[in-house]
């Protein structure tokens, strides 16, 4: 939420949405990825920023591969004055796009956890006001979409982690047409036909998963929009280990004007040089041959004009600067317990909150879930009424979990939570 006025400062040029561009060139070349590492990669980027872990993950990919998209952008502007008088810029920009899933709504986005541009206004405006994770580089695309030969990005890296380690600037990534030929390569005629094309090859190319969900919504990108979605941080002065202010934002271009639509029908490789700062290899589990290479499953391109306007921003789990709490939990009841369990699951909850307590009347826990045996008999002493419905999903998943984490070794007392538990058919309640 904003709190204050946005101060234009001299030399800084961060204008105001939403961006307009002249006819851009979009060059496209699909990579078979590792999912399990793509899972890994929206853990830490996405979900846990908003406190979302396992079972409770929100964004997942939306299959196993990953999208090196290097652009061509000769003009782009603010279309909001006083900007839109001000001037324009251009920009060239090679990134890594991989489609994740928001399990909550049931939409697609693209996330890009690696990106590089030659313009350093750019990078200030798609950092600041969206969370675009750009560094600056040297980038090397075609002159034209006609021969499209190589595509590259040197920029400043560590090449490893050393005391001793200088940063310099070297190739990073590179892609490079081949002469080796594909079958499905050929020109398509607008841009429904080649949303209709790439689905059917990607679907055909084994190692490429894709899930239901992406046939259902893949009418979103029939009309041109691109759904964008980021984790935007700033580091926080104070605790230089936390951030002042983190949220997931989420933006929706929209392309017009398609045309100059084609699927290559040469092989490029696309190699990536290995480096500490950049482990874009194994973050994002390429599969890579001999010499780094990989060969692109799909090459493709297109150009259109697109515009990128605000977005929606949903603040993460903690503002980091502000003092951690104390927490006090009212009742030893499950819903209660289930309260700190859930809280205690988040890795980062010391950092949230100074102390959790729980206060309950008397020794046992467990409300009306409470239940124990007698010291002598060990007959069962009941509290309340324990019946769990078999829809009691929620409260299922958590003790499962519980009992994951509880670990017992089976001989031991209810050693696991189907031990905990007895199956019934028939229930019968009255009043």
């Amino acid at each position: 939420m904003s709190t204050a006025k946005y101060i234009d400062r001299g030399g800084e040029l961060v204008f105001i949405p939403p961006f307009k561009t002249d006819p851009v060139d979009f060059y496209g070349f699909i990579l078979d990825a590792d999912i399990d590492s793509l899972a890994a990669l929206c853990d830490k980027y996405l979900n846990t920023p908003l406190g979302r872990y396992e079972e409770n993950r929100r964004f997942v990919p939306a299959g196993g591969f990953v999208l090196v998209a290097c652009i061509d952008i000769p003009k782009m502007y603010s279309s909001t004055a006083p900007y839109s008088n001000w001037g324009w810029f251009k920009e060239r920009e090679i990134g890594f796009w991989v489609l994740v899933i928001d399990q909550d709504n049931d939409d697609m986005y693209w996330h890009m956890p690696y990106l590089w541009v030659d313009n350093p206004y750019a990078m200030a405006m798609g950092r600041e006001l969206y969370g675009f994770p750009k560094g600056i580089g040297t980038i090397v695309l075609p002159s034209s979409p006609d021969n499209p030969d190589q595509f590259a990005v040197d920029t400043l890296v560590l090449p490893t982690f050393s005391a001793n380690t200088q940063g310099v600037v070297k190739r990073l990534v590179e892609v490079q047409k081949t002469s080796r030929k594909v079958q499905y390569g050929r020109a398509v005629s607008d841009f429904d036909e080649l949303i209709t094309e790439l689905f059917h090859i990607l679907h055909k190319e084994e190692g490429i998963q894709f899930i239901d969900l992406i046939v259902n919504e893949w009418e979103d990108f029939r009309h041109k929009k691109m759904p964008m979605l980021f984790l935007k941080q700033f580091r926080d002065v104070t605790q230089p280990a936390h951030a002042c202010y983190q949220s997931i934002v989420e933006t929706k271009p929209t392309a017009q004007n398609f045309k100059n639509i084609e699927i290559y029908d040469h092989l490029y490789e696309i190699k990536i040089f290995p480096c500490s700062s950049h482990p874009i290899i194994s973050e994002l589990g390429l599969k890579p041959g001999e010499n780094n290479q990989i060969t692109s499953n799909v090459s493709f391109h297109i150009n259109f004009n697109f515009e990128i306007g605000t977005g929606t921003s949903t603040e993460t789990k903690v503002q980091r600067n502000l003092k951690p709490k104390k927490l006090a939990i009212v009742g030893g009841g499950v819903g209660a317990m289930t309260t700190a369990f859930e809280i205690t699951n988040n890795p980062d909850w010391k950092d949230i909150y100074e102390s959790i307590t729980v206060y309950q009347m008397g020794w046992r826990l467990g409300g009306k879930g409470a239940s124990g045996r007698s010291r002598d008999e060990g007959a069962i002493e009941e509290h309340g009424l324990h019946i769990w419905l078999g829809f009691y999903n929620n409260a299922f998943k958590a003790i499962q979990h519980a009992y994951r984490e509880l670990g017992r070794d089976p001989g031991t007392p209810l050693a696991s939570w189907t031990d905990a538990f007895k199956k019934h058919s028939y229930i019968v309640l009255a009043q």
